[in-house]
């Protein structure tokens, strides 16, 4: 166990794994933090055995982040998707060298899927066939809801699910769990843990 002194100060709300196995750190309103593991054996980068640097690197408003947005992240398809009250960004690393508000770009299908003016995304979760849920929040009303984009496949695109989250209704989700044997979501609330099963929707 080590102790990294930079992150003194900064609360760490999620930690996002991408398939280049850098991990991602969130932030509240302090940007995004990205540790590179890397190895020692400079030419076998996968041999760890003979010990690893971690080069940290930061990201903030100078690359396209806003200010003070806490932003949460997940993981599709190997790449780490980053979202906040703003939007949804993906980091493109072949832009990391030029200007700094090309590094971070919109999702536009998601963005028109999901967000408007009023409505916001305060947690969202992939499962293993690459369906998104997503609870999103009405600042007008102050309604909480629960939606899941079904993934297909064949066209390689999303669409809404139908099915309607009712039992959810006035709860905070904060953790989802799959039971993929079950079929079944295991939904951790504020005040309860519910389960869905979700061949029925």
């Amino acid at each position: 166990t080590h102790r990294k002194e930079r992150f003194q100060g900064y609360d760490i709300y999620e930690i996002t794994e991408d398939k280049n196995h850098n991990f991602w750190l969130s932030h509240r309103s302090q940007g995004l933090t990205r540790l590179e593991l890397m190895a020692n054996n400079a030419e076998n980068p996968s041999d760890t055995t003979s010990g690893y640097q971690v080069k940290i690197s930061g990201f903030g408003e100078e690359h396209g982040l806003h200010p003070k947005a806490q932003t949460l992240s997940f993981a599709l398809n190997g790449r780490v998707f980053f979202v906040s009250e703003y939007g949804i960004l993906y980091y493109d690393p072949s832009r990391s060298d030029l200007s700094a508000q090309t590094v971070f770009h919109p999702v536009n299908f998601l963005l028109n899927l999901l967000i408007r003016k009023y409505i916001t995304i305060r947690f969202i979760q992939v499962d293993e066939f690459n369906n998104i849920w997503v609870q999103t929040y009405n600042k007008q009303n102050r309604m909480k809801r629960m939606v899941k984009l079904k993934y297909n496949p064949q066209t390689r695109q999303y669409s809404l699910d139908n099915y309607s989250f009712n039992f959810l209704s006035g709860t905070t989700v904060n953790d989802i769990y799959f039971d993929y044997e079950r079929n079944t979501a295991w939904f951790a609330t504020d005040v309860a843990i519910f389960s869905h099963n979700y061949s029925d929707s």
